[in-house]
C-alpha cells in the first residue's frame, strides 16, 4: 500500500497527492480485507483496527515525506516508527492477528529508507520484492499462531485413526471471544493439554474439517466449552455458537462445561451488566428482536448450568482449574484408562503378559497360567518406557492377585536415609492391605520371608540398578505363594542375568518410525504447523531422538518455541551429543529462562514426590513466578503434577539436573547452589566452608543420631532459602544467620532450643511436624518470623496449648492435626487476621473453640474432625469468607448455631457421626452450599423445609444412617442435586415429583427397609441418573419409563422380595443385581450387551444353606416350571454372573457368548443340567443345586483357581485332575462320592471338605507340595488319609474331625 502511494506521488508530484494517496489506500484496504477474509486472517475488530491505523499512518507518512523532505519531517517519521514498533511488539501478545503488524511495519521501514536515498520506481519494485520474500518467510510462523490448534488436532486425529481405526474420534468445541478479557496463555494452555490428550479441538479461528459447517462440527463434538468473559456477548458469532451448543444439549444430550472468566454466573443467568448492554447494542445495530431474545435465553440457560468452572486473574487458581477441567473432560470422554493415550503400548503390554503367563483376551486379563512363581525383567535404555509398561501391566492384572505392591524409584529410595526400611514397610502394608506400624529392617525382612508363603502376590520393583536392591524383597521365590508374579525394571541387562530365578526377559525397544512421528505430533503444541516444507526434517527429528518416547515428548514442545527456520540448526546442535535423551533434555534446559531453571533444579534436587503447595509458596516468596514456570515445565513435558498434587519428573531428567548442579563445581560441594547429600551438607557446616552461592541444604538426621550446629556456621550461608534440618539442633546467638531463609523444614525437632535471637525475616514456611515442641518452647520467643505464612505442627504431641501467635500476623495456614494432647488454643489466635485454613483434625482432647475465632475474617477452612468440641460458637457468622466446615466424628457436638445461615460463602458442611438433633432453619440461607453430609447422625429426625432454598447450588446430600422418616416436600426444589444418599434410614417413600431433580445422577437407598410401594413414574425424567441402589428395600415395582434412563449404568435390586416383574431396562446398564422371592417372570436382558456384572434370581444364596431334609422338602413342595436358560445373546463385557433362580432347569453358557466371564455362581433347587461352562472361568461356585447330579467336564477350565460346591447333589467332578491352575477347593454338604484326579493338582493350596457323607476316601495327596490348609470335618465315611504325617509336616493348618480317620492317634484335632 505504501509503495503504491509513493508511486502515485512520483508520477504526479504536483497533483492532489493527499486525495490520490487516500484513494489508493482505500482501494488497497478493500483488496486487503477481501483477501484476508478469504484466508481467515481477520478474527477480531481489535486486531483489524490496529492494522488499519498503522497502514493509514504509513501511507500518510510516505506521501508527506515525498512532498516535504525536510529534517523535521524525517525526524517526525522516525518517531512515529518507534511508536509503531512498540505498538507491534506489545500488541503481538494481546490478540490474534496482531503479529501481522510487524511484517507490515518492516515493509514500511524498507520503503521509507528507499524513498530517502533513491526516490525512483526501481527502488520501490526492489523494496516490494524484498517485502514479499520476508512476508513469505514470516507467514508460516504467523499461521502457526492462528491455526496451530486445528492442525495439531487434525494430526492427532489422523494419526489416531491410523493406529486405532476402530476408535471413535473425540472432539471438543471451544467458544470464546479472544481479546484483552482473556489472556492468550489461558486459552493456549487448555488447547495444548486437550490436544496432547488425543482430543480434537475446534473453535475460534480453527479451520473446520473439509465438507463440514459449524453446525455439524458442534453436533458431533462430545463436549462444548464456552469461555464466557465480559466481552463474550459482544460477539455475534459467540452467541450463535452458544445457541447451537444448547440446542445440541437438548436434542443430543451433549455436555456443556462453561468457564466463567472474571464474571459471576448469576450475572450471566440474569443477563445483566455487560451482557445486557451487549444485547442492547446488537439491537441498536439492527439485530432482530427475536434473535436477541433467543440469545438472552441462551445466556440465562448457560448461567444456570450446574457443572461449571469459574476463573479470574489469579494464575495459580487458573492452573488448578484447567488441570481439574482436563481430568473431568477425560473422565467424561472415557479416556481415563492410561492405555488410551500411550503410543504403541498395546503390543508391548500383550508381549509382557505372555511372558508373565497371563491369559489376555480382548484387552482384558482373565487368568494366570501355571502354578510357579515367575519373575520377569523389563530392561531397556532410559526413557524408553519401561516404567509406563510396568504401570499399565500392574493396573491390568492386579485383580488376579491376593495382594499387590508397586515399589517405584527403588534405586533412588535406597540412597535415602532409612530407604530400605521405607520400602519394606510399604511392601508389607500393600500386601496386607492395611497400614502397619514401622518395622525395623530385621523385622521387615522376617515378615517378608515368612508371612506370604500362601499369598498370591504381584510385586513391581521399578528402576533397580543393583542386585542388592532386590535381595531384601525377592531373595527367594519360595517366600511367596504359587502363581505370584514379580516384575523388575532396570536399565542394566546384566542385572537381569544376576537374578538366579528370573524366568523371562523383555527388552523395550524404541518406537517404530511411524509411532515416533505420531508421538511427536501429539506432543507438539497447538502452535506447531506441520507444513509439507518441513517433512524433510521428520527423519532427522526421529534420528536425533533415537525414537525414545521421553526424548520425543520433550523435543516436540521445544521446537514449538523455536522459529521453524532454526529447526535445522537446533537439530544439528543436538546431534553432537551421544545420548539422544540427554541431548534433548539438555537443549530443553538451556531454553528455559533463569527463574524456570531454578524451579526445575529445586524440584530435581528436593521435591520429586512432594506436594506442590509448600514449594509453590517458597518460590513465590523468592520473587519467582511459579505458575508461569510450572506451566512451561509441564507443557515441555519436563515436570508433571500427579495424584494428590505431587510433583514428578523422569529419573533421567532428575539425574541430569543434579548433574548440572554438581558441575557448578565438581570438586567443591560448598561452591554449588544446592546440597542434598547429607555428608556434604555436614562437612560444609562443620568445616565452615559455606558461601553465598548455596541456596538449599538438606540434612537427614534420624532419631538415633543428633547433631548440633551453631548460628555462626549458618551465617556463612547468606543465600540459603531452603533448609531441612531433620533432628539436628541449632545453638548460638546471631541476628544475621539464615536471614534469607524462606522454608525451614525441622520435622522431629527436639524440645530443647539453644539458639538466641534468631531473625528469620523472610521465612514463610515452618514445618515442625512430629516434633517434641511445647507451647513454652524457647523457639517461639527466640525466632522472629514476621513473614510466616504456613505453620505445620502435625502430631506435636507435647502441645497442651498452642503457642503465642502474636508474632505471626501474616500466617495463612495453621495445621495442628493429630496433636492428641492439645486442650486449649491461645487467645492470641485473634491476631491472625490473614488466616485462611485452621486444621484441628483429631485433636481429641480439644473441647472448645476459642471465642476469638470471630476475628478471623479471612478464614475459609475450619477442620475440626475427631475433636471433642461440644459447640460451634455463634460468632462463626463473622467469618464471611468461610467455605468449608468439617466436623465429622465430633461425638460431643450436638448442634449448629442459627447464625450459620449468615455464611454466604459456605459451600461444604461435613457432619458425619455427629449427635445433632436438628439443623437450624437458617441452613436454607447458605446460597453457596454444594455438599451437606449428615451420615450416621442417628439423632437427627427431620430436615428443615428451608433446605429447598438451596436449589441452585446443592450438589450432594447424604442423610444415610439418620433417623429421618420423610424428606421435606421442598427437596424437589434442589434442581442442582446430583447425589442423594439415604442408606439405612427410615424413609418410607420417594419424594413426590422426584422427576423435578433433573440433574440427579445417583440415588442410594440401600437397606431402607421402610421404603415400600411403587417407584414413582416421574423417575423417568431423571435423564442424568447413573446409579440407582434399592437393595434390601420393600419396593414392589419399577415404572416402565425406566427404559428411557439412557445414562443409567448401575441398578441394585438385591433382595427386593416384593418385586414380581421388571419392565424393559435401559441398554446402558453395566451392573445389574436383581433378587426377589416373588419374581414370577424372568427379566428381559437380551439387549443389555454392556453388562459387566449380573446377579439374577428369586432365591437368597444365604437362605439356600439349609439342612438336607428341609431342603429336600422345599424342593418337593416348589411349584416348578421348566425353564431352559440358554444364553441367546453375546455379552462381550460380562465378567461376573450370579444365577439363583428356582425355575431354571437347564443352563447353557457358551464361550462365544461370554468371552470375558471369569466368575460364575449358580444356584437353584431345580437346576438339573449344565452341559457347558465358559473356559475363561477363574471362579466357580455351585450352591443349593439339589437336582444337579453332575457337572460338565471341567478339564477345559485352565484358568480356574477356585472351586466351591455347597448344598448340592453333585456326585463327581469330571476332569478335576486337569485343572492345572486350581488353588482352592471347598466342598460342603454335598453328595460328592469321589475326588478322582485330586492328586494331580500340584498348585492346590487349600482343601476343605465339610459334611460330605458319601465321600469314602481321598486319593494320595502327599505330593501336593503347595497344600497349606487341609480341613476335613464330619465326612463320616472317610477312614483313611494316605501319608497324613507327611502332609502334616508341610501344612500351615491341619484340622480333621468327625471322621473315622479321627480315631487315629496321629490326628486328633491337630492344627498349627
Amino acid at each position: 500500500m505504501a509503495v503504491a502511494a509513493v508511486r502515485l506521488e512520483l508520477l504526479d508530484p504536483g497533483g492532489k497527492w493527499l486525495v490520490l494517496a487516500l484513494a489508493v489506500w482505500v482501494l488497497a484496504l478493500a483488496v486487503w480485507v477481501v483477501v484476508s477474509a478469504l484466508h481467515g486472517r481477520i478474527r477480531r475488530r481489535d486486531a483489524g483496527l490496529a492494522k488499519l491505523v498503522v497502514t493509514a499512518i504509513l501511507v500518510l507518512a510516505f506521501s508527506t515525506k515525498l512532498r516535504d523532505r525536510s529534517t523535521v519531517t524525517q525526524d517526525s517519521f522516525l518517531a512515529v516508527c518507534v511508536v509503531l514498533l512498540m505498538l507491534c511488539v506489545r500488541l503481538r501478545w494481546k490478540f490474534t492477528g496482531a503479529a501481522e503488524l510487524l511484517p507490515g511495519f518492516i515493509m514500511g521501514m524498507l520503503g521509507f529508507l528507499a524513498a530517502l536515498r533513491h526516490p525512483r520506481i526501481e527502488t520501490y519494485v526492489l523494496a516490494l520484492a524484498v517485502w514479499i520474500v520476508l512476508y513469505a518467510f514470516y507467514l508460516p510462523s504467523e499461521t502457526l499462531e492462528r491455526s496451530g490448534a486445528e492442525t495439531a488436532s487434525e494430526e492427532v486425529g489422523s494419526s489416531s485413526s491410523t493406529s486405532t481405526s476402530a476408535k471413535k474420534e473425540l472432539s471438543i468445541f471451544l467458544s470464546f471471544n479472544r481479546g484483552p478479557d482473556i489472556p492468550d496463555a489461558f486459552i493456549d494452555f487448555l488447547m495444548v493439554q486437550l490436544t496432547r490428550s488425543g482430543i480434537s479441538v475446534f473453535g475460534d479461528g480453527i479451520k473446520l474439517p473439509e465438507g463440514e459447517d459449524l453446525v455439524e462440527v458442534i453436533k458431533r463434538s462430545n463436549i462444548s466449552i464456552p469461555i464466557i468473559s465480559k466481552g463474550y456477548a459482544s460477539s455475534e458469532s459467540c452467541l450463535v455458537e452458544l445457541g447451537l451448543m444448547l440446542e445440541c444439549r437438548r436434542t443430543n444430550g451433549q455436555t456443556i462445561i462453561p468457564i466463567f472468566y472474571d464474571v459471576h454466573p448469576l450475572d450471566v443467568r440474569l443477563v445483566r451488566g455487560s451482557f445486557g448492554i451487549s444485547l442492547k447494542d446488537h439491537e441498536m445495530k439492527g439485530t432482530d428482536g427475536r434473535t436477541t431474545q433467543a440469545w438472552g435465553r441462551a445466556l440465562h440457560e448457560v448461567g444456570g448450568l450446574d457443572r461449571f468452572y469459574t476463573a479470574d486473574n489469579n494464575s495459580w487458581s487458573n492452573y488448578k482449574l484447567l488441570k481439574q477441567l482436563l481430568l473431568d473432560v477425560l473422565q467424561l470422554l472415557g479416556k481415563w484408562d492410561v492405555k488410551e493415550n500411550l503410543v504403541g503400548i498395546q503390543d508391548r503390554v500383550e508381549e509382557v503378559m505372555t511372558k508373565l503367563g497371563v491369559y489376555y483376551r480382548d484387552g482384558q486379563s482373565v487368568g494366570l497360567n501355571g502354578g510357579d512363581v515367575l519373575v520377569v525383567g523389563i530392561y531397556g535404555t532410559s526413557g524408553v518406557g519401561k516404567t509406563t509398561i510396568a504401570k499399565v501391566v500392574y493396573k491390568a492384572i492386579a485383580s488376579l492377585f491376593d495382594g499387590c505392591s508397586y515399589l517405584e524409584d527403588v534405586r533412588e529410595r535406597f540412597t535415602q536415609s532409612e530407604g530400605l526400611k521405607s520400602l519394606q514397610n510399604q511392601l508389607i502394608s500393600d500386601l496386607l492391605k492395611r497400614s502397619c506400624p514401622m518395622f525395623t529392617c530385621e523385622e521387615g525382612a522376617h515378615i517378608i520371608s515368612n508371612r506370604f508363603h500362601s499369598t498370591r502376590v504381584l510385586i513391581i520393583l521399578d528402576d533397580v540398578s543393583h542386585y542388592d536392591q532386590l535381595e531384601p524383597f525377592i531373595g527367594k521365590l519360595s517366600w511367596f505363594g504359587p502363581r505370584s508374579r514379580i516384575i523388575v525394571t532396570t536399565c542394566d541387562y546384566g542385572l537381569i542375568d544376576d537374578i538366579p530365578e528370573v524366568a523371562e526377559r523383555y527388552e523395550v525397544e524404541p518406537l517404530k518410525p511411524d509411532q515416533a512421528l505420531f508421538l511427536f505430533r501429539r506432543h507438539a503444541s497447538h502452535a506447531l504447523c506441520f507444513l509439507e516444507r518441513y517433512d524433510s526434517l521428520f527423519d532427522e527429528i526421529i534420528s536425533v531422538t533415537g525414537r525414545i518416547p521421553l526424548a520425543i515428548e520433550v523435543l516436540a514442545p521445544l521446537l514449538c518455541r523455536t522459529p521453524p527456520a532454526l529447526w535445522q540448526h537446533t537439530l544439528k546442535m543436538m546431534s553432537q551429543s551421544v545420548d539422544p535423551v540427554e541431548r534433548v533434555l539438555m537443549a530443553s534446559f538451556e531454553f528455559l529462562n533463569y527463574e524456570t531453571k531454578e524451579i526445575l533444579l529445586d524440584i530435581a534436587c528436593f521435591f520429586v514426590g512432594k506436594d506442590i503447595a509448600n514449594p509453590f509458596s517458597m518460590w513465590s516468596a523468592c520473587g519467582y513466578d511459579p505458575l508461569s514456570g510450572l506451566k512451561v515445565l509441564i507443557s515441555m513435558s519436563l515436570v508433571q503434577i500427579g495424584e494428590n498434587n505431587k510433583l514428578w519428573m523422569h529419573d533421567l531428567l532428575r539425574n541430569l539436573c543434579q548433574h548440572i548442579v554438581k558441575n557448578e563445581d565438581p570438586k567443591r560441594p560448598e561452591r554449588r547452589s544446592r546440597i542434598w547429600n547429607h555428608e556434604d551438607a555436614v562437612s560444609l557446616l562443620k568445616e565452615r566452608k559455606g558461601s553465598k552461592i548455596v541456596q538449599a541444604l538438606n540434612l537427614k538426621f534420624d532419631s538415633s543420631c543428633h547433631d548440633c550446629f551453631t548460628c555462626e556456621e549458618f551465617e556463612l550461608l547468606p543465600g540459603l532459602r531452603f533448609l531441612k534440618l531433620g533432628k539436628a539442633k541449632i545453638i548460638g546467638d546471631s541476628k544475621n544467620a539464615l536471614s534469607n531463609l524462606r522454608w525451614l523444614n525441622w520435622q522431629g525437632c527436639l524440645e530443647t532450643f539453644g539458639a538466641c535471637d534468631l531473625h528469620l525475616e523472610e521465612l514463610v514456611i515452618l514445618d515442625l511436624s512430629w516434633s517434641k515442641v511445647a507451647h513454652d518452647w524457647n523457639g517461639w520467643s527466640q525466632i522472629k518470623m514476621p513473614q510466616l505464612r504456613i505453620l505445620n505442627l502435625t502430631r506435636c504431641t507435647g502441645l497442651l496449648m498452642t503457642p503465642d501467635f502474636s508474632g505471626f500476623e501474616k500466617l495463612e495456614i495453621l495445621i495442628l492435626e493429630h496433636c492428641s494432647r492439645l486442650v486449649k488454643i491461645d487467645a492470641s489466635i485473634a491476631q491472625l487476621k490473614c488466616l485462611v485454613t485452621l486444621n484441628l483434625k483429631f485433636c481429641t482432647e480439644l473441647s472448645m473453640l476459642p471465642e476469638e475465632l470471630n476475628h478471623m475474617k479471612e478464614l475459609r477452612e475450619l477442620l475440626i474432625d475427631g475433636t471433642s468440641i461440644k459447640e460451634i460458637p455463634s460468632t462463626l457468622a463473622n467469618m464471611k469468607k468461610l467455605v468449608t466446615v468439617s466436623a465429622s466424628s465430633c461425638f460431643s457436638l450436638t448442634g449448629l448455631p442459627k447464625s450459620i445461615g449468615q455464611l454466604e460463602a459456605l459451600s461444604v458442611i461435613l457432619l458425619d457421626s455427629v449427635k445433632i438433633v436438628e439443623l437450624p432453619n437458617t441452613i436454607g440461607d447458605l446460597v453457596q452450599l454444594k455438599q451437606l453430609s449428615l451420615r450416621n447422625c442417628r439423632s437427627l429426625g427431620v430436615l428443615p423445609d428451608s433446605i429447598g432454598n438451596l436449589g441452585s447450588t446443592l450438589i450432594e446430600l447424604d442423610v444415610s444412617g439418620t433417623g429421618i422418616c420423610e424428606l421435606p416436600r421442598s427437596i424437589t426444589n434442589l434442581r442442582s442435586l446430583k447425589v442423594l444418599k439415604m442408606d439405612s434410614c427410615f424413609i418410607r417413600k420417594f419424594p413426590r415429583d422426584i422427576g423435578r431433580l433433573t440433574n440427579l445422577e445417583e440415588i442410594h437407598a440401600l437397606r431402607c427397609r421402610s421404603l415400600e410401594g411403587d417407584i414413582p413414574s416421574d423417575i423417568g425424567e431423571l435423564k442424568s441418573l447413573r446409579m440407582l441402589v434399592l437393595a434390601y428395600t420393600r419396593i414392589s415395582s419399577l415404572p416402565s419409563c425406566i427404559q428411557s434412563l439412557c445414562c443409567l449404568q448401575s441398578l441394585d435390586l438385591l433382595n427386593c422380595n416384593r418385586i414380581e416383574a421388571l419392565p424393559i431396562l435401559p441398554s446402558s446398564l453395566t451392573w445389574l443385581h436383581v433378587i426377589s422371592r416373588n419374581m414370577k417372570v424372568m427379566p428381559l436382558i437380551d439387549h443389555l450387551t454392556n453388562l459387566k456384572e449380573l446377579c439374577l434370581g428369586d432365591e437368597d444364596l444365604e437362605e439356600l444353606k439349609l439342612p438336607s431334609t428341609q431342603r429336600m422338602m422345599n424342593s418337593i413342595l416348589t411349584w416348578v416350571v421348566d425353564l431352559s436358560f440358554l444364553w441367546p445373546q453375546r455379552f462381550p463385557r460380562l465378567k461376573m454372573l450370579e444365577l439363583s433362580h428356582s425355575r431354571i432347569t437347564d443352563l447353557c453358557l457358551k464361550d462365544e457368548c461370554l468371552p470375558q466371564l471369569t466368575k460364575l455362581v449358580v444356584s437353584g433347587a431345580n437346576l438339573r443340567r449344565v452341559p457347558q461352562l465358559p473356559s475363561t472361568l477363574s471362579f466357580l461356585s455351585v450352591v443349593g443345586c439339589l437336582s444337579l447330579k453332575r457337572l460338565p467336564t471341567v478339564q477345559c477350565l485352565k484358568s480356574l483357581t477356585e472351586l466351591r460346591l455347597s448344598y448340592s447333589a453333585v456326585r463327581e467332578i469330571e476332569g478335576l485332575g486337569e485343572l492345572e491352575a486350581l488353588e482352592i477347593i471347598d466342598i460342603s454338604h454335598c453328595e460328592i462320592q469321589n475326588l478322582e484326579g485330586l492328586s494331580h493338582l500340584t498348585t492346590l493350596r487349600s482343601l476343605t471338605l465339610l459334611d460330605c457323607d458319601h465321600l469314602r476316601k481321598l486319593p494320595n495327596i502327599s505330593n501336593l507340595r503347595m497344600l497349606k490348609i487341609l480341613e476335613i470335618h464330619r465326612c463320616r465315611e472317610i477312614n483313611n488319609i494316605p501319608d497324613l504325617q507327611e502332609i502334616r509336616s508341610s501344612s500351615e493348618k491341619l484340622r480333621i474331625g468327625g471322621c473315622k480317620e479321627e480315631d487315629s492317634p496321629e490326628v486328633r484335632d491337630d492344627f498349627s
